[in-house]
């Protein structure tokens, strides 16, 4: 009884679709991955825009306004407590005022979504957000933030794989996360984000840290400047 198989040429065959295959879900992903790491460099452009724009047209940053019922109405506030309402000193404190940020970009019609004090959602990923605060590192600036929800919306929380960060960075800045416009961010305290602290998986522990470039997990919320 004569038993048939597969010819050497046709294993060749089926190997070579295999490889096709896998290479193109490969391309694939990358091309998914470049195509939002685009996107977050097109939000913070945009963002960025939309702050200077407020700033012009209202004399003010968004969320440290301290009269918004002369431009949008009868204004309530999404910071409950007063003492901690804006004071127009040109910060934006992240837990007292981001939140009124967002609300006075929608109310100005600047920024899409940031009704009642919610934080405008990325592409990148569904829990990714953008949030505005003080930056106290060694220059006090305000700052953009991206970064992950956790608790409270406008923590610097990480999202983006350390080499998405870098990708960013280098794309927009010099590609150090402790130097420059682009920064990596993590939590310092209730009102503020410090640079260069950074994330463990996110950058070496050096004293001139570079990013770990690894296409992995969440690692890294990164800061885009307010220049104001």
């Amino acid at each position: 009884m004569h038993k048939s198989g597969f010819t050497l040429l046709e294993l060749s065959i089926v190997l070579v679709i295999i490889g096709l295959v896998v290479g193109g879900i490969l391309v694939g992903h990358d091309l998914i991955n470049s195509a939002k790491r685009q996107n977050v460099i097109k939000e913070a452009t945009s963002l960025q825009q939309a702050i200077l724009a407020f700033r012009l047209k209202y004399n003010s940053l968004p969320g440290d306004m301290t009269n918004p019922d002369e431009f949008f109405g009868p204004y309530t506030w999404i910071q409950t407590t007063p003492a901690y309402r804006a004071n127009g000193n040109g910060i934006i404190v992240a837990d007292y005022e981001g939140a009124d940020a967002w609300n006075q970009l929608n109310l100005a019609s600047l920024v899409a979504g940031g009704i009642n004090g919610s934080t405008p959602i990325s592409s990148y990923s569904d829990r990714g957000v953008w949030s505005v605060g003080v930056n106290s590192a060694s220059r006090v600036r305000n700052v953009l933030v991206i970064g992950g929800t956790q608790g409270q919306e406008w923590n610097a929380r990480p999202l983006l794989p350390s080499l998405a960060a870098f990708t960013i960075d280098a794309k927009m800045d010099d590609g150090l996360p402790e130097t420059g416009n682009v920064v990596v961010e993590s939590r310092l305290g209730p009102s503020q984000y410090g640079a260069g602290s950074g994330f463990d998986d996110c950058t070496t522990a050096t004293s001139d840290g570079e990013y770990l470039r690894e296409d992995a997990a969440a690692a890294c919320a990164i800061s885009f400047p307010l220049n104001q």
